[in-house]
């Protein structure tokens, strides 16, 4: 029987008066599975916003101390969140959630549940993944999925997997086995056009970083075939609402006479892997099949000279390569597992062959000094990247600072959820930090500062 189901990326950035245009390949996932089994899966990306006024993150970061979220209906972010959802009459809900999202989801299940008593609500993502506590967080969610949902969210609807739970995932070995990710369905319509450029070709990450909980999530690394990529590149869509028709579906790429997709519009695909470049045979590979605007994830320790021309020549304009830190101290005590002479000759290469870069760096690491951070700040300007992304080091649900801090004592298990996302300026993990320092490496943001 064909049951109805909205997967829901809950807001946040919009309640603190910004936005999350992108997409959620993970959700896409699962409604893409859903579909194929015969359902009506769609996605509902609840923290759009068509807006041309926002925040940027240097700004929510200014204003964190004077900020009052508001976690209740009132706040008119979320009133519309649940006006949407109900709105769609849904059999099944699906939600992803962060930590910092953990009090956003309580609302949202518990005031659906209200409207529409007999629905069957679903939690998953990367804090229920790590979390065994989450449905105590979020009692009004009838199932909790630890890992990868495809398959388990397809038995939940099928009604095989019990009437509620919490149920762990086996991984998911063949990713080429699974249906490419919905890229038409989006709720409401009326929100079109969004940004569905979005490609994942490897679930995981061989790297160890102390901040990071992938790890923890994704244990080993899994990889889709090249091949199996190239062919869901050639059907990346994207969706327009027509002014009389009610909406349709334009496609973005076209295939050229070499077999090649080429973008229309202006739009690059994002391949949001961890680490894209982690291995150099099967990125090259994919690489050479490219003749599109593309951008990814990267480490400056996997970028070799033959890795740096591939990527120019097949179109990136874009490496966004973790740096965090410019104190080789720090770089040990996070596990990064790279020097800064990786990093220069990495960017170095990058910037040799024409690839624009963008570093993240991050502030607040325990035992971190002003020295430290006068560090990251020299070492940020002599790299000379086009973008710099900065961040306050948030210890996330599961992460090793997170179990770290528990053990020394901080109460991280009792901090505002807001605090654990990357513009926070509380001070969780270290409030010794000069205030004149964080807010001259969040001056970096300016791409003046490199010219």
């Amino acid at each position: 029987m064909m049951a109805r189901c909205l997967l829901v990326n809950p807001p946040f950035y919009r309640i603190w008066g910004s936005h999350y245009n992108g997409m959620s390949l993970g959700l896409s996932y699962i409604a893409s599975s859903l579909n194929a089994a015969g359902h009506d899966a769609w996605v509902y990306n609840a923290d759009y916003c068509d807006d041309e006024r926002y925040k940027t993150l240097h700004q929510i970061f200014e204003d964190f101390d004077h900020s009052h979220l508001d976690f209740t209906l009132s706040n008119p972010c979320l009133r519309d969140a649940v006006n949407r959802i109900v709105e769609f009459d849904p059999d099944f809900v699906g939600y992803t959630c962060y930590t910092a999202l953990v009090p956003v989801v309580a609302l949202l299940t518990r005031e659906v549940r209200k409207a529409v008593p007999g629905v069957k609500q679903v939690v998953g993502g990367p804090h229920a993944a790590l979390d065994a506590n989450t449905r105590r967080l979020i009692p009004d969610a009838d199932f909790v999925v630890q890992g990868e949902g495809e398959a388990v969210m397809r038995n939940i609807v099928d009604g095989s997997a019990g009437e509620s739970g919490t149920i762990s995932a086996s991984r998911i070995t063949d990713l080429d086995s699974l249906p490419f990710p919905e890229r038409v369905k989006f709720w409401p319509q009326s929100e079109r056009p969004l940004d569905v450029a979005y490609l994942s070709t490897a679930r995981g990450c061989p790297w160890r970083c102390a901040y990071c909980a992938s790890p923890n999530i994704w244990p080993r690394v899994f990889c889709r075939s090249p091949a199996n990529v190239l062919t869901e590149i050639t059907g990346v869509t994207r969706c327009h609402l027509g002014p009389q028709d009610g909406g349709s579906v334009e496609t973005q790429g076209e295939v050229g006479a070499n077999g090649k997709l080429k973008i229309r519009d202006n739009a690059s695909l994002y391949i949001i892997d961890d680490t894209f470049t982690f291995n150099k045979r099967r990125a090259i590979e994919i690489m050479r099949g490219l003749e599109i605007p593309w951008k990814c994830e990267a480490r400056a320790d996997t970028i070799t000279e033959e890795i740096a021309q591939a990527m120019a020549g097949s179109g990136c304009v874009r490496a966004k390569i973790g740096v965090e830190s410019g104190s080789e101290r720090i770089l040990r005590a996070i596990n990064k597992g790279e020097t800064k002479d990786d990093m220069r000759r990495g960017i170095s290469l990058l910037q040799k062959h024409g690839v624009p870069v963008t570093i993240y760096l991050m502030a607040g690491f325990p035992d971190e000094t002003d020295d430290d951070l006068r560090q990251t700040i020299a070492f940020a300007r002599e790299l000379r990247p086009d973008y710099c992304s900065i961040s306050m080091v948030a210890p996330y649900y599961g992460t090793r600072l997170y179990k770290d801090a528990l053990a020394s004592g901080l109460p991280v298990d009792r901090a505002p959820w807001e605090c654990f996302f990357h513009q926070h300026n509380s001070g969780l993990l270290n409030n010794r930090l000069s205030r004149d320092l964080v807010e001259e490496l969040w001056g970096l943001c300016d791409i003046q500062n490199y010219k």
